[in-house]
């Protein structure tokens, strides 16, 4: 058994280093992690007799240190494993420091009181390192209704149902739904106000009873999530009408207007309206306006979607995504489409990974936190008037950033094939780019959340199949 321990005037660099090195293992393995608090936890126990402890490094807080021999003699487990002693790792790989069992990323847990033999069975193959699996699940997480799927560390799956118009939370690791959240009738009186400029209570009531009785649609609608901890934040496009003055009288004019809806523990807080009525429909300082699209959360900012304003922008550029701060109530822009790009908004949508934004259509990664910089990827070039102009040769559908590595999936519209790429950030050089002929074309295809070196594809409504990208 191997023990390692921590003096205090080496903690930054011996954990530093330990991360470093456990990067390294991981390349090899995917040994998990657990974390341990000596206590008394009956089904922490039955949890860990499940796994192969030969296979699983523990982890505990550096204080536990100095009774490693009393923990060897009571948990008797420890006796062929590796320990940890370590306060930054305990806290990466547990949830609220809980007993946890985590993969090495710390990207997918689930506290050891709940690690039953069904979360053990979806557990291990969310975290298999097979070259295909397949998830089947009681739920039709799959279907083609469900427009987004937000996953969280704790193994939970966001779901934005678009015929239902609302988000169910479903708990990947038991099977099971846990709870539907929807608009509540207050968090629409609040947009309308807030949208309105706070100055008529009763512009909700106006404008439900003027539009919902000619649309089909609801009055509100979802049109994306993000999830933060324990708040989900719902990105609504909501309809309004204004008349304009046209030559004979005035045309009616029916559009929408974007809200973001705070809910904690899945109750409605408050809401945010990025762009009002003034700086919609009125000449302001504005040159752009909310759009409906994707939403991303990063530290305290929000990244939305934008569109030129063209009572006031009469530039050739065209602004793509603003950041909003509920702070102070600002939107600015951080992403523009510029010379070929900005002919058309046509798969223009924005994905986001942590602080780095794209366009469908473009090889282009933006920071988010400093709109100066800016990397072209070499992975592709783009030809944007293939097939008549409409749809572009590639189109990105999936990115994620990790440890300076860009993870991409994309697809060639000429070749009707699915395609990966690796690039080093640092070096801007391509570590892989290849097709993936296994991909069914026809379904959704996402990179995995918990471990980008693998591609998840919804099939037959129930069914998520995992591959392995094979260098």
């Amino acid at each position: 058994m191997i023990f390692y321990s921590i003096s205090y005037k080496m903690k930054k660099l011996f954990t530093i280093t330990l991360l470093l090195l456990l990067q390294q293992f991981i390349l090899h393995s995917r040994t998990n992690f657990v974390t341990i608090a000596p206590g008394s936890c009956p089904n922490c126990m039955a949890a860990i007799s499940l796994m192969d402890t030969t296979e699983i490094i523990f982890v505990l807080q550096e204080n536990y240190q100095i009774d490693s021999a009393d923990l060897r003699r009571k948990y008797t487990f420890l006796n062929n494993s590796e320990i940890l002693f370590s306060d930054s790792l305990y806290h990466l790989y547990s949830l609220n420091d809980q007993m946890t069992v985590s993969n090495p990323d710390g990207t997918l847990k689930c506290p050891l009181k709940k690690y039953g033999t069904r979360a053990h069975k979806y557990f291990s193959k969310w975290n298999s390192e097979n070259d295909i699996d397949s998830i089947q699940y009681s739920y039709p997480i799959a279907k083609a209704s469900i427009i987004k799927r937000n996953y969280t560390n704790d193994g939970k799956v966001y779901l934005l149902n678009t015929v239902a118009n609302n988000v169910l939370i479903y708990d990947l690791l038991q099977d099971e739904m846990l709870d539907t959240v929807s608009i509540s009738e207050q968090a629409k009186k609040d947009i309308y106000f807030a949208f309105g400029m706070n100055k008529n209570k009763d512009d909700y009531e106006y404008y439900k009873n003027l539009i919902v009785p000619h649309i089909q649609d609801p009055l509100c609608t979802i049109n994306d999530i993000v999830v933060d901890k324990d708040t989900l934040y719902l990105y609504v496009s909501s309809y309004f009408v204004y008349f304009k003055p046209a030559d004979k009288g005035e045309d009616t004019i029916l559009t929408h207007f974007q809200s973001i809806l705070m809910f904690y523990q899945n109750q409605y807080i408050t809401s945010y309206v990025p762009t009002n009525i003034m700086e919609r429909l009125i000449e302001t300082s504005k040159d752009f306006y909310a759009e409906s699209n994707n939403i991303h959360k990063y530290k305290d900012n929000f990244y939305i979607t934008i569109y030129n304003n063209s009572l006031n922008y009469k530039g050739t550029d065209k602004y793509l995504v603003g950041k909003f701060s509920p702070k102070d109530k600002n939107l600015d822009w951080v992403i523009k489409l510029t010379g070929e790009m900005s002919k058309s908004y046509n798969f223009s949508k924005p994905l986001f990974s942590n602080h780095y934004g794209m366009s469908t259509k473009s090889t282009k990664l933006y920071d988010l936190e400093n709109k100066d910089n800016v990397i072209d990827l070499p992975y592709f070039k783009q030809e944007l008037d293939y097939n008549g102009g409409i749809i572009p040769k590639y189109y990105n559908t999936s990115f994620f950033v990790n440890n300076n590595i860009c993870h991409i999936l994309y697809f060639s519209t000429k070749e009707h094939a699915n395609f990966y790429a690796q690039i080093n950030l640092k070096s801007n050089k391509i570590l892989m780019n290849k097709s993936l002929p296994q991909l069914n074309p026809k379904s959704i295809n996402l990179i995995d959340p918990y471990n980008p070196d693998f591609i998840i594809q919804y099939m037959d409504n129930y069914k998520v199949i995992r591959y392995k990208i094979k260098s």
